[in-house]
C-alpha cells in the first residue's frame, strides 16, 4: 500500500509543477502539503556518553506517505518546541544546505598563480551558483549542485545554430527531459 501512495503522490507533484500558470501552480502546492498533520513535543533525555539530562524536541509529521519523525537536541529554554524547530534549527539547516551547495561548485579550486586568474575564477562559480539558484526557483524545488548537474548540464544534446536562433535537440533516453522542457519555457525558450 506504501508504494501505491507514493507514487500516486509523486504523480501529483509532476502535475503540480507541470502547471504553466504560477499562480495555479502555487495553489496547488499549498492544497496538497496542507495534506499534513504537525505536533511538536518535547522530553529531556540522557544517553550514556552525556554528562547531563538534554532537551529533546521532536516534529512529527503525518502526511499521505505515513509517519515522519525527527529530533532535535539542544540545551535552549524560554523557548516552546515549535519555535526552537522552525526558527532556530531549520533556519541553520538552511544556511549548511547554502553553504554546501556553494561548496559544490568547487569554488575552492583557485590555482592559478595570479590574482586576477583566481578572482575570475571565483566570479565564474559566483555567476554558475547564481545561474543554478534562479532555475530552482523558477522550478519551485530545491536540491543539490550536484543533482542540478546531473539532471540538467550533464546531458546528451545536439546543439544547432541557424538563422532563427539556437536550437536544442534533446536525445530520446534522457530521463528529466519533461523537466528540462518546463524550466527551459519558464526561463523564455520557445518550443516547437
Amino acid at each position: 500500500m506504501a508504494k501505491v501512495g507514493k507514487k500516486a503522490k509523486n504523480k501529483r507533484l509532476k502535475e503540480i509543477s507541470s502547471t504553466y500558470d504560477k499562480d495555479k501552480r502555487q495553489q496547488a502546492r499549498q492544497e496538497f502539503e496542507h495534506r499534513r498533520a504537525r505536533v511538536y513535543g518535547e522530553t529531556s533525555y540522557a544517553a550514556r556518553s552525556w554528562d547531563r539530562e538534554r532537551r529533546v524536541i521532536a516534529r512529527c509529521d503525518y502526511t499521505d506517505s505515513g509517519l515522519e519523525v525527527r529530533y532535535v537536541v539542544t540545551n535552549l529554554t524560554g523557548y516552546q518546541a515549535r519555535q526552537v524547530y522552525e526558527d532556530v534549527y531549520c533556519r541553520r539547516a538552511r544556511c549548511e544546505m547554502w553553504i554546501k551547495s556553494i561548496k559544490e561548485t568547487r569554488c575552492d579550486r583557485l590555482s592559478c598563480s595570479q590574482f586576477k586568474s583566481n578572482m575570475f575564477r571565483l566570479l565564474m562559480h559566483a555567476l554558475a551558483y547564481i545561474l543554478i539558484h534562479q532555475v530552482q526557483i523558477r522550478l519551485e524545488q530545491n536540491g543539490s549542485v550536484t543533482q542540478f548537474q546531473r539532471t540538467f548540464i550533464h546531458v546528451a544534446v545536439r546543439v544547432r545554430e541557424t538563422r532563427k536562433g539556437v536550437e536544442f535537440q534533446i536525445a530520446r533516453s534522457y530521463h528529466a527531459a519533461r523537466t528540462f522542457r518546463l524550466v527551459s519555457k519558464r526561463l523564455g525558450a520557445k518550443h516547437r
